[in-house]
């Protein structure tokens, strides 16, 4: 037998030692072991992205359908003061409690309601709202929008109890006057509240040069009114009436409120954070108790950031349940 051949059988003897094979065997099992765990991971990791997702979608989707809920009265509420406006109730209470709210518009400050089952109007004197710009003076639908407005403040009186996150709803008239469902403390607070609402962002972005679509606009920083003893959010809209703006509805949604339906949300023994963010990036709310906040990543703020261009429903970020608002909000 020739060398080369003796050393080749040789080198498969060494090779088939069983110490050798056991070796080869083992270092096999170990990396399909490995392989197996892997795409074990992999697919657990995915299942846990994609729960958190379903879990996101359905805190987004329910409070998405409370805050539409509310958007939805404020727009009936709008059609219904445009209807008044265009066949204005002869009621006789209304139409006293008009006449006798008019009378007193010569004083500074005004207010009144007609009983206990509808809300308080209060107004300006024309001497003081002729200082404003945007005031309507003289306005001849005045009388109108006032019976309007006291129609309004009856369905407010029926349904301020089922709020559903809205702390206040209330209407600012051009013409001089506004209600709430919150209650003045005095009627000394009325010129105050009443030039506080007008220079408002939530208000002065309804002219129809910057709001040419009539849509709900969105404040979510916090507005300086001393009626609120809370951070709230601010939806609007404008009332407008044979071609000219009239008003603005406006309902504030309470972060406390908020928040606690983010708590409760994680109450299912969920992992990770609900937080809500405005489109500018502002935290409004987070699931955490009390005012621990979990900041984000530049990373992940520039992925949420993303996200806000391109797409406006609730996304998950890092595996960790990051809201934000649906469509209904876009902040």
């Amino acid at each position: 037998m020739d060398k080369p051949l003796r050393l080749k059988l040789k080198k498969c003897y060494h090779l088939a030692r069983p110490a050798h094979v056991v070796n080869a065997c083992f270092i096999a099992v170990l990396f399909f072991s490995t392989l197996l765990i892997w795409r074990e991971i992999n697919v657990l990791e995915e299942a846990y992205v994609a729960n958190q997702r379903n879990n996101l979608a359905n805190v987004a989707h329910e409070m998405d359908g409370l805050l539409q809920f509310n958007i939805d009265r404020m727009m009936f509420f709008r059609h219904g003061m445009q209807a008044a406006l265009e066949q204005p109730l002869d009621i006789d209470v209304l139409r006293k409690a008009s006449q006798r709210y008019l009378s007193q518009r010569h004083q500074q400050a005004a207010g009144g309601a007609t009983n206990r089952r509808t809300l308080p109007v209060f107004g300006i004197s024309g001497s003081v709202a002729g200082h404003n710009p945007i005031l309507l003076v003289d306005d001849p639908l005045a009388a109108d929008e006032l019976m309007a407005t006291l129609e309004l403040g009856y369905l407010l009186n029926l349904t301020q109890h089922d709020r559903d996150f809205a702390e206040r709803m209330q209407y600012i008239s051009r013409s001089g006057f506004f209600t709430s469902t919150l209650p003045l403390r005095d009627e000394s607070q009325v010129i105050t509240h009443y030039s506080q609402a007008l220079s408002a962002p939530w208000f002065t972005r309804q002219t129809q040069r910057n709001n040419p679509g009539r849509g709900v606009i969105w404040q979510t920083f916090p507005d300086d009114d001393p009626q609120l003893e809370e951070q709230v959010v601010t939806a609007s809209i404008p009332l407008d009436f044979a071609g000219y703006w009239r008003g603005v509805l406006a309902m504030d949604f309470s972060v406390s409120e908020i928040k606690a339906f983010l708590v409760s949300a994680m109450q299912g023994g969920q992992e990770g954070e609900y937080q809500l963010y405005d489109s500018h990036l502002n935290l409004l709310a987070s699931s955490t108790p009390g005012n621990v906040l979990t900041l984000l990543s530049p990373r992940e703020q520039e992925l949420l950031s993303r996200a806000f261009v391109h797409d406006n429903r609730g996304r998950a970020a890092s595996a960790d349940a990051l809201y934000q608002l649906g469509q209904t909000a876009q902040f």
